[in-house]
């Protein structure tokens, strides 16, 4: 079963979820105003999946991203869809962008221009692959051959 509403939203309701996403966006680099803007119960999902609990763990996540290069690493937000779940809880979908202005990464394309020192380490290639052996249909073959296994 599955139960459908259509709330309109108003003009004033809009503009109001717009502003409080512009604020959020011009605060991100102040974890102090941007923590006020959530619930002491906010649950906050970041772009690489990580599932912050609570504002004072998003504080403090917060001001461990900025103590980092990550404060270089800012987003905006496009707003793609406003809807009315109940008359005082909306559902904003936005489009984030992220615009990563740490040095060694092109502010265009995000692409590595300087990659430091531990990259221009040459190493031996590794193998990643293999091919397989006459053997491969056994698959305790490997192991018997390293004498991990009887037989």
């Amino acid at each position: 079963m599955s139960i459908t509403t259509s709330m309109a939203i108003t003009e004033a309701d809009e503009n109001a979820i717009r502003d409080l996403v512009a604020l959020a966006q011009e605060s991100q680099s102040d974890p102090e105003a941007l923590t006020a803007l959530h619930t002491a119960e906010t649950v906050i999902v970041n772009l690489a999946g990580r599932r912050v609990l609570g504002r004072e763990t998003y504080s403090k996540a917060m001001a461990d991203a900025l103590a980092s290069p990550l404060s270089d690493v800012l987003t905006t937000a496009e707003i793609v869809d406003i809807r009315l779940a109940t008359p005082d809880v909306a559902i904003v979908s936005c489009t984030k962008a992220v615009h990563d202005r740490r040095s060694g990464v092109d502010a265009s394309t995000g692409d590595a221009v300087n990659r430091g020192p531990h990259l221009r380490h040459h190493q031996k290639p590794r193998r990643v692959a293999h091919r397989p052996r006459a053997d491969h249909t056994d698959p305790h073959a490997h192991q018997r051959r390293l004498g991990l296994m009887d037989g």
